[in-house]
């Protein structure tokens, strides 16, 4: 006879707690505020640690208390598994091997809250959590920015670019790309009835409008993306003899694009805003390989590189004259803390996931069922220009972990949860 979880109101509050306090919403703005001398530094970045560690021990009892129900799952978490025991293991060779180890201690326990998370919820009602945890934090930014704009407006270098309830434009600027997705994909907006319309278009123009106050670029590029790729996918579910040529369409007019904006840089860059060198992205990367190349094979451990001018970051600040405190590339900041051999299982963990997400949308029913996979092109084109996955604000690595049981198949004695 097959068990069945039944889901309460409170683990669902619990939920959308851990979603924003791992947003990096709210205590790291209310930290700046109170020193405002640290801006730019890793304590704000850190102040809600605690607080997180504490939804991760609660999660973790939930597991434990549930573990004849969960134990099926755990056999697909295994390429995440040997990613974080690299990680663990980092500690041996690490400068700061306190640092390191906390660190990694606070990535294992998002993995256990992603883990968590897919146990327990089926996917539409993942999406639906991460819905009400997004609307929350863009309607504290929209009464914060107009209310009390000194706190919600950014001044300075970005002045006049909107923040919100969080430390920088650009983490308001991600968050509400990732909301207009949430509401594009979301099944309840997917209904026939007239106010399920007139409020996804709300929400929606919400999303945009917030994508564009926070001034980001790379959120304007990437919603544009991403919203013509989930284009692709509808008429892919609704015509699917078209599957391949459409994917060798994209593919060609992908290609195409790239090459017509690399023969025309200036004024692609121009028309957004932005320099041709990404911001000084471009210097900082190039300031990064020779110091990835000085570890190549091992890294610096997890978190040991950027320590300000106490690590080895300090060569990097004085080559480019500004104080990055991450790699502004995900894929950089995973180079440079586990090395060539942490990459590989990573990238093999994410390729492995890529494909599942593929074959899963080939059998698409529903529109909300190609999340997986617009979310792992969303973490792809986030992390060219941003240190999204792995960062000290872990909710994109929550859901990145809760994709290695979303996208497996449930054969064993438990059910996903019924609604209450």
């Amino acid at each position: 006879m097959t068990k069945t979880l039944r889901v309460s109101v409170w683990e669902k509050i619990l939920v959308i707690i851990g979603f924003l306090l791992t947003f990096g919403a709210y205590i790291p703005l209310w930290y700046l505020i109170r020193h405002p001398d640290q801006a730019g530094s890793l304590r704000a970045a850190q102040s809600p640690f605690l607080i997180i560690g504490i939804v991760y021990l609660i999660t973790s009892i939930i597991v434990l208390a549930r573990f004849q129900c969960y134990k099926q799952n755990l056999r697909f978490m295994y390429p995440l598994v040997i990613f974080l025991a690299w990680i663990c293991l980092s500690v041996i060779w690490s400068p700061d091997k306190g640092l390191t180890a906390w660190r990694s201690l606070a990535l294992v326990g998002a993995m256990l809250f992603g883990f968590y998370l897919a146990s327990t919820f089926s996917l539409d009602d993942q999406l639906d959590l991460i819905y009400w945890a997004i609307l929350i934090a863009l309607l504290s930014s929209i009464v914060l920015c107009i209310i009390w704009p000194n706190y919600g407006v950014m001044t300075g270098f970005h002045e006049g670019r909107w923040r919100g309830v969080f430390t920088h434009k650009n983490v308001l600027g991600r968050i509400a790309v990732l909301f207009v997705l949430v509401v594009t994909l979301h099944k309840d907006f997917s209904r026939d009835k007239i106010l399920s319309k007139i409020l996804r278009v709300l929400l929606f123009s919400m999303g945009i409008m917030l994508t564009f106050l926070s001034g980001s670029a790379g959120a304007v590029v990437s919603l544009s993306i991403l919203l013509s790729f989930i284009v692709l996918l509808v008429i892919v579910i609704k015509k699917k003899v078209l599957y391949v040529p459409l994917w060798a369409s994209m593919l060609c007019l992908g290609l195409g694009s790239a090459t017509l904006a690399i023969g025309n840089v200036s004024v692609v860059f121009a028309a957004l805003g932005r320099s041709s060198n990404l911001t000084g992205r471009i210097p900082l990367w190039e300031s990064l390989l020779p110091l990835i190349k000085q570890k190549l094979f091992l890294g610096f451990g997890y978190g040991a590189f950027w320590r300000g001018f106490d690590g080895p970051s300090a060569l990097v600040w004085k080559a480019i004259g500004w104080h990055p405190i991450h790699a502004h590339n995900g894929f950089l900041d995973i180079l440079l803390d586990s090395g060539v051999v942490g990459f590989s299982i990573f990238t093999f963990g994410y390729l492995l996931l890529f494909v599942k997400a593929i074959k899963r949308t080939r059998y698409a029913l529903y529109l909300f069922e190609v999340w997986p996979l617009v979310y792992l092109v969303f973490l792809l084109i986030y992390d060219l220009t941003e240190s999204t996955l792995i960062w000290y604000f872990p909710f994109f690595w929550i859901i990145y972990a809760s994709m290695f049981v979303n996208l497996a198949k449930y054969s064993d004695d438990c059910k996903m949860p019924v609604k209450t």
